[in-house]
């Protein structure tokens, strides 16, 4: 188990220029056993989006960080500028970037300033990101991921590492030689990577992330018809994985109006939670956080991972429809 485990382990860390992976149970596994093992100390602020789930904030309590959470200015995802001025003004000794919507941040400039910061890269939501003058990883300290059934890589089960750093004299590999080890012994690497095909599971993330551009690519010509409604414009569509493709509508009749064309034609969508991550108590009691200046209101987040795109045509053009009329609803 331990042989196989190691060799996919490898196989992940070479595509991303890493010297070494380790296949876990769970992506929030892997964002733990990477602050564990990169040395932040008890009582270290840590920086991390508002718009993550909860278990990543949790996982920063139950080892005793602080969260340092950043209500970012586009409500999307954090720049290096305010990652900039949060380790400038909390001295953040640690950055934790959850890639939500495929969009990268340039980490070039932070290392350099800051080389001591610990930088994980959570790229779970984005799989096949290729930008000129940087790559996944280059400048990060641990590489997470998720295979998560509803992420890219799509195993249902299951998580890794990836680091320049060895940890794999820290893990326990449910072998005698890692229970003889003086190490600390941290959770268990995931026993069953013996099944995970490496070229099936890379493949299918690429045939994912295709389709999920693709998809986002219609919700984006959709849109734009609509001056009422506005959406993030990526420089490069295509460097996108859009795990949800947000959009907002000011208007609050407006925004009701399109809730319900949705439900009407079968249009999958999500909303914000009821309660804000920095509204939950113990976030609020014991983290900073950081409030973004401009919010917008009106936030749907539509489904990306649709598989018949005929259907999702035919869906769109009913909608189209329904949307004329609000055109010119005051």
């Amino acid at each position: 188990m331990k042989e196989n485990n190691l060799s996919l382990g490898k196989m992940f860390a070479n595509k991303f220029d890493k010297k070494y992976g380790v296949i876990t149970y769970s992506g929030t596994l892997a964002i733990e056993l990477s602050l564990l093992h990169s040395g932040l100390k008890k009582g270290d602020k840590v920086i991390v989006a508002n718009n993550v789930c909860y278990s990543i904030i949790n996982t920063l309590f139950k080892l005793n960080f602080v969260p340092v959470v950043i209500c970012p200015q586009n409500n999307l995802f954090l720049t290096s500028v305010e990652v900039e001025d949060a380790i400038k003004q909390y001295d953040a000794k640690g950055i934790l970037l959850i890639y939500q919507y495929g969009i990268v941040m340039e980490l070039g400039n932070i290392k350099e300033k800051y080389p001591y910061i610990v930088i994980i890269e959570d790229i779970a939501q984005a799989w096949g990101i290729e930008i000129a003058n940087y790559s996944i990883g280059k400048y990060s300290d641990y590489i997470v991921t998720s295979f998560g059934k509803t992420k890219p890589l799509s195993y249902g089960i299951g998580g890794a590492i990836l680091t320049n750093n060895n940890i794999l004299d820290f893990m326990d590999f449910c072998d005698v030689d890692s229970r003889d080890t003086v190490n600390i012994l941290y959770s268990y690497a995931l026993p069953i990577c013996d099944k995970i095909d490496y070229n099936y599971l890379c493949e299918k993330a690429d045939r994912n992330v295709r389709r999920q551009r693709l998809v986002a690519k219609l919700f984006s010509d959709f849109f734009i018809n609509y001056s009422f409604i506005t959406f993030h414009h990526d420089k490069d569509q295509n460097q996108s994985v859009w795990h949800r493709f947000p959009i907002w509508i000011e208007d609050s009749k407006k925004f009701q109006k399109v809730i319900c064309f949705l439900d009407k034609i079968g249009l999958e969508y999500q909303l914000p939670h009821d309660k804000e991550l920095n509204e939950l108590k113990k976030v609020e009691n014991e983290a900073i956080i950081v409030e973004s200046k401009y919010k917008k209101k009106g936030l749907i987040l539509l489904r990306t991972r649709i598989s018949n795109i005929s259907d999702l045509k035919r869906k769109l053009y009913k909608l189209n429809k329904c949307m004329n009329s609000l055109k010119y609803m005051l």
